[in-house]
């Protein structure tokens, strides 16, 4: 099996920052409300999943180098047909509305328009499909990744320190 080089990220530091930005987009979205479109909340949200994908991919052997730059960088439609022809479908299995939800996005989180003021109107999906979109893949890729990189062994949690064991 061929060793992939962690040295710059991981799968699982990739899929950490996926759910923290689903979180934020999740915290500013409710800021805003569902009905009002706020477009910070939309850049978090596609870079949520944009991690998201990123994540299995890299946790699928593909190079960092690789999915820094053209044709996958920042285009969520080509980061998500790179990671099905790669088996998504084996960690998480996403509907045709699913899919199309990646497809309406893309074409704003490629050209940055949730980053930078653009006069006009244009349609985007349905917030709350769209949050259940990213959390399906924050979901579904999270044990995928922890073992791409942590190998097997059971990873236990940190407990708390009793505040009578620090006086």
């Amino acid at each position: 099996m061929a060793r992939i080089d962690n040295t710059r990220t991981t799968a699982f530091g990739l899929w950490r920052y996926a759910s923290e930005f689903l979180a934020a987009a999740n915290l500013v979205k409710r800021e805003h409300g569902e009905k009002k479109f706020s477009a910070v909340a939309h850049y978090l949200i596609c870079h949520s999943i944009e991690l998201s994908l990123k994540a299995f991919l890299r946790a699928r052997m593909v190079a960092t180098k690789q999915l820094s730059r053209p044709p996958l960088g920042h285009d969520l439609r080509m980061l998500l047909d790179e990671a099905r022809k790669r088996r998504l479908d084996r960690v998480v299995s996403l509907t045709p509305d699913e899919i199309a939800i990646v497809d309406d996005l893309a074409k704003h989180h490629v050209v940055h328009r949730f980053r930078y003021i653009e006069i006009g109107r244009y349609e985007l999906p349905i917030w709350t499909p769209t949050f259940v979109l990213a959390s399906k893949l924050v979901i579904g890729i999270q044990e995928f990744c922890r073992r791409n990189t942590f190998g097997r062994q059971r990873i236990e949690k940190e407990e708390p320190i009793p505040p009578e064991a620090t006086s």
